[in-house]
């Protein structure tokens, strides 16, 4: 759904909303994450491997805080709007590059930094209100979010192959910027119990990716950004959460998500120069998850 017509729906909505008790959530935890690249460019240089170079943020972990506002899950109209900024503390980069007959050219290591944050948006109108469904109520809904994240690799360590290095680990080496937005669908299904109320959801979505690559080392290619990937995306969302009432308007959430991501695409190196190289094809994958607890106050 475009943002004017998200625009449109939450005016139309506007009634149903002031009447409806709105939830709000504050929730610290610890994120985990990899992230995966590749291309291809064999086709045009026979010396090249297949896959020609693979980017792989094996490990990114550090903690996350989210801030989010809503409607109850069965309300007529459901809103839920979040904030979510996550700080990698710890990360470990590996870049490969393979000659024809996946002869390793270059592997090295580094560590990585940064941080990511996200947006994002779940609404569902009364015409797709809750069902019963088993022991619980189960709610359809419409998701989009957007994402921006920033990673820098430090440093670089020689394994089996090495065409430049080792540097020291307080050098920069490649510094990343990753955009996102992406739309789908998802459901919320929900049980109250003695012990609280349990919610589990699942999300679909395609969207968009793209990855700027400062490639510090490759004076060659250019001003930075010097490669430019672009993807489009699906990605799956799975999600867990219990919450025990503390007061009549305060409760605690304890909660747990996993997501993954797929995408295809292309990469162009030298974007800046006369005569770019590329467009290549490219791949991408991403898998993470989340645990975090909080507090959740009802108005």
């Amino acid at each position: 759904m475009k943002p004017t017509a998200a625009l449109l729906f939450l005016l139309a909505a506007g009634p149903a909303l002031a009447q409806a008790e709105v939830e709000v959530s504050v929730d610290a935890g610890l994120a985990a994450e990899r992230f995966t690249i590749w291309h291809d460019a064999s086709a045009q240089f026979p010396i090249l491997g297949s896959p020609t170079s693979i980017l792989d943020h094996v490990a990114l972990i550090g903690p996350s805080l989210s801030l989010s506002a809503s409607t109850g899950l069965l309300d007529p109209v459901y809103v839920k709007a979040d904030l979510t900024a996550t700080t990698f503390v710890m990360g470990a980069f590996h870049d490969t590059d393979y000659l024809a007959g996946n002869l390793l050219f270059s592997d090295t290591w580094s560590d990585v930094r940064g941080g990511k944050l996200q947006a994002g948006l779940k609404f569902a109108p009364p015409q797709m209100a809750a069902f019963p469904l088993g022991a619980g109520q189960f709610r359809p809904y419409v998701t989009t979010s957007a994402e921006a994240t920033a990673l820098t690799a430090h440093g670089l360590i020689c394994t089996l192959a090495c065409a430049v290095g080792p540097l020291p680990a307080g050098q920069a080496v490649i510094e990343q910027a990753i955009y996102s937005g992406d739309i789908g669908l998802g459901g919320a299904w929900q049980t109250e119990g003695a012990h609280g109320t349990f919610t589990a959801y699942g999300e679909l979505a395609v969207g968009r990716l793209r990855v700027f690559d400062s490639h510090l080392l490759r004076a060659d290619l250019g001003r930075t950004p010097n490669i430019v990937y672009g993807f489009t995306t699906i990605s799956a969302v799975a999600g867990l959460a219990h919450d025990w009432s503390i007061s009549e308007n305060l409760a605690l959430v304890v909660s747990g998500e996993v997501q993954g991501t797929y995408g295809m695409g292309d990469v162009l190196f030298g974007p800046g120069l006369a005569s770019p190289l590329g467009p290549y094809p490219a791949w991408l994958s991403t898998f993470g998850g989340k645990l975090s607890a909080g507090l959740t106050g009802h108005f």
